[in-house]
């Protein structure tokens, strides 16, 4: 395993997995690897995919922003706002969006493209939004016939030992399920042949 693999997987730091849930079906090449990190008010969730079409093909997908709200659950209401948005990310983009985490509030996330390799590598970082620190890296990787699609997700929710409080009884249960639509939809969008 590479030093910049180990980085992304948050091995360099020594780190402590809280809970980590099994594939469902370890021989599959659809399951999914998912773990949930967490420390100091800081949490990481970490989910793996496998899906059976190249990674320029994903990439394609994935660096066109309006891309999101096609795997993007319903119930969040989500809605680009930036005006003029590039059809292609590059470094340094900001996308506003409009969600709804929870029913009847909706709030604006305002999200920065920090880092990009294309074809491979990208990380979005939120500037204005609900949580107090998002950082998510996206990483596509060939492999066993078709790409292997991981996400870093490492977050601090709002509101301190509150913020904590509802990581567990909230936060936690929600981004799992944002991601567990998300693999539904991409396998529908990209199905086995």
């Amino acid at each position: 395993m590479s030093m910049a693999d180990k980085r992304f997987m948050g091995l360099d730091k020594g780190a402590v997995v809280a809970s980590k849930i099994a594939p469902k079906d370890p021989e599959s090449k659809r399951s999914e690897g998912r773990s949930v990190m967490q420390g100091m008010g800081l949490y990481q969730i970490y989910e793996k995919q496998w899906l059976p079409a190249s990674a320029e093909t994903l990439w394609d997908f994935v660096a066109t922003p309006r891309n999101l709200a096609r795997i993007t659950p319903p119930r969040m209401g989500f809605q680009i706002q930036t005006p003029d948005l590039p059809p292609v990310m590059h470094s340094g983009m900001i996308i506003a969006y409009r969600v709804r985490p929870l029913p009847g509030w909706s709030t604006t996330w305002v999200t920065r493209i920090s880092e990009i390799i294309p074809g491979e590598y990208f990380v979005d970082e939120q500037i204005l939004g609900p949580y107090r620190f998002w950082h998510h890296e996206h990483r596509l990787t060939p492999g066993d016939g078709g790409t292997w699609m991981e996400d870093r997700v490492s977050y601090i929710p709002p509101l301190g030992i509150l913020g904590d409080l509802a990581q567990h009884l909230l936060i936690r249960g929600q981004l799992q399920e944002i991601f567990e639509y998300r693999k539904k939809a991409m396998e529908a969008l990209f199905p086995h042949p």
